[in-house]
């Protein structure tokens, strides 16, 4: 049944591929990726952010594509595809080269247990570290070469890899290793565990203390909350929105856990449900109290809940899966869990489809204008944010018509007055571009006599 399962999962990972070429709009002139598309082409080279080198897998498709002269319309096609064939690399060397077919099985639940939205928002280095981890887990389970200093070595790189992709990613790999280390049956799995954990040590504490940055550290202040909502944790928003997110997308989530629990009971695995539990409670109660009165968008809750497929997963690929009077149940969950999670995907398109219609019907009125616009004027909640505008419609207007336009939609237009009387350069929210600085085909500015205006 594994080697069916993983079959299926080859399809599915070619389904995504293809959804990714016809939702490509969708995915790539939307504010994060629009924004570090503008760079890559722009700068001709990675435009990594915060020490987050895992990037670099899917930001090499487009930057080699700049390199042979494609047109953007196809570099933005590239740019959509990299992210699925990326995980579709990572889930082929689990188990063609690993040989760890089930090990394998859990980039499906990383990939489709709860992603709906950030299908669209394609850019998380968490869901990307999240596949580099199944990778390392797959590794450090399946491994039976003999050269063990190449072991150590890809050991090495697989966790800074993990852990410099986010720092959220430090609760399912510490699960990984508590999971691997009560489950092995031998002494070498052990071993591995425990070394694999002191490379992640001296890989965090390098990147605590050398590489930190101002944006991780400001995120960790969120933490403060902890203080502020005591001792309400329980009648957050954010944990009925999640409640009712259970109901109408992630609703494989509960069944599984449901699963994973029935089987740790019946088979008397009391440590294993106390750390299934403890995680899984531990990290619902970290994201929800961490960003309650945030006005995070549901896509970004989305992918901060994504680390929760590793907590369930691990133990129905390696445990459940294995048990020969549950893998049938598995074994249909997981083919529902992917199928479900494909149609999913392309029923929430809606919102994004619009999105990209709205974007579309403005520069058509206004595509020849320079224009800045408060986001009180326009439908926000169309747009969703506002800040990546001046990326999205650059890339929209100069791979559908072959010229760049210049808007701007910002939440205080008042605030980029001081550069309303630029006539030779790109307006955007966090910095103004001349236009010398744009060397290449893919910035096509033609209007350099008038100065951007106010839309009312």
């Amino acid at each position: 049944m594994p080697k069916v399962l993983y079959w299926m999962g080859v399809v599915m990972f070619c389904v995504l591929v293809l959804m990714a070429v016809l939702l490509y709009k969708e995915r790539t002139a939307f504010i994060d990726i629009a924004y570090h598309l503008f760079f890559i082409l722009k700068d001709g080279e990675f435009a990594i952010q915060n020490y987050r080198f895992v990037a670099a897998g899917t930001q090499v498709f487009p930057l080699v594509g700049s390199m042979l002269g494609l047109p953007l319309d196809v570099i933005m096609k590239l740019y959509s595809v990299a992210f699925p064939l990326v995980f579709f690399g990572c889930y082929l060397v689990c188990g063609v080269w690993m040989k760890d077919k089930k090990g394998a099985l859990l980039l499906l639940f990383t990939t489709l247990l709860f992603t709906t939205d950030t299908f669209y928002w394609i850019q998380s280095e968490l869901q990307q570290g999240l596949a580099f981890l199944v990778v390392l887990f797959c590794w450090i389970y399946s491994y039976r070469g003999n050269a063990q200093g190449l072991f150590w070595i890809i050991t090495a790189c697989l966790c800074a890899t993990v852990v410099f992709a986010h720092p959220l990613l430090l609760f399912p790999l510490a699960y990984g290793f508590l999971f691997f280390a009560l489950i092995a049956e031998d002494v070498t799995l052990r071993k591995r565990v425990v070394i694999t954990f002191a490379f992640t040590a001296v890989a965090w504490l390098a990147k605590k203390f050398v590489f930190t940055t101002s944006y991780d550290d400001s995120a960790m202040g969120n933490l403060r909350k902890f203080i502020t909502f005591f001792p309400d944790y329980f009648t957050l928003s954010t944990n009925k929105e999640f409640l009712k997110a259970c109901v109408s997308k992630f609703y494989a989530f509960p069944i599984f856990l449901f699963v994973v629990v029935f089987y740790y009971f019946r088979q008397r695995q009391w440590r294993l449900l106390f750390l299934l539990l403890a995680f899984t409670g531990g990290y619902l109660l970290l994201i929800n109290v961490s960003y309650e009165a945030t006005g995070a968008t549901a896509y970004y809750m989305e992918n901060m809940y994504l680390p929760l497929s590793i907590f369930v997963g691990l133990p129905m690929v390696y445990l459940v899966l294995s048990h020969p009077r549950m893998y049938s149940l598995a074994s249909i969950l997981i083919v529902l869990m992917v199928v479900g999670g494909v149609f999913r995907i392309w029923f929430f398109r809606e919102p994004y489809v619009a999105r990209l219609a709205w974007m579309q019907s403005l520069l058509q009125q206004h595509g020849n204008e320079k224009l800045v616009i408060d986001e009180q004027d326009i439908p926000k909640e169309k747009l969703m944010m506002t800040w990546g505008t001046p990326y999205e419609f650059w890339l929209l207007s100069t791979s559908e018509t072959g010229k760049t336009a210049s808007i701007v939609i910002t939440e205080n237009a008042a605030q980029l007055n001081w550069t309303m009387d630029r006539k030779d350069a790109f307006v955007t929210v966090w910095g103004v571009f001349p236009y010398e600085e744009f060397g290449n085909n893919y910035f096509r500015f033609t209007d350099t006599i008038d100065t951007y205006q106010r839309l009312h």
